[in-house]
């Protein structure tokens, strides 16, 4: 066997075993995605409507998204206990920063198990882990 069919083979030999490497990572990647998403489909099955009003706000928009983190400080109104501060973190749709001012009041949903973990209630944004 020369070498250049040697080198040929194990160079092509390195790209597969590369691309089975790339190929195992995603599929975790998907797993995990999946696994995160069942859990959060959970938890918003098992939280309640409340209202939050804005304290605070911050967000850093970088002009052409159409989804950006936002992190948000609320007063969480909840008929079931007495109204508390939370923070929370939200992908919201650009077009719907104009609806996230400081004071303004917006749907929430509570965790009832962990009462501080603060869901999105509107359609246009979606709770960020952390």
């Amino acid at each position: 066997m020369d070498n250049n069919r040697l080198y040929t083979l194990v160079i092509a030999g390195l790209i597969f075993m590369g691309g089975v490497i790339i190929l195992l990572l995603v599929k975790k990647d998907f797993k995990d995605s999946r696994k995160w998403s069942e859990k959060t489909k959970k938890r918003l099955d098992n939280s309640r409507l409340a209202k939050a009003r804005i304290i605070s706000i911050y967000h850093q928009r970088n002009g052409r998204r159409e989804k950006e983190l936002v992190h948000l400080n609320v007063w969480v109104y909840d008929e079931h206990s007495q109204p508390y501060a939370a923070s929370t973190k939200w992908i919201v749709e650009v077009t719907h920063f104009k609806e996230l001012v400081e004071g303004s009041t917006i749907s929430i949903r509570i965790d009832m198990n962990n009462p501080v973990l603060i869901y999105p209630g509107e359609d246009w944004a979606v709770y960020a882990v952390g």
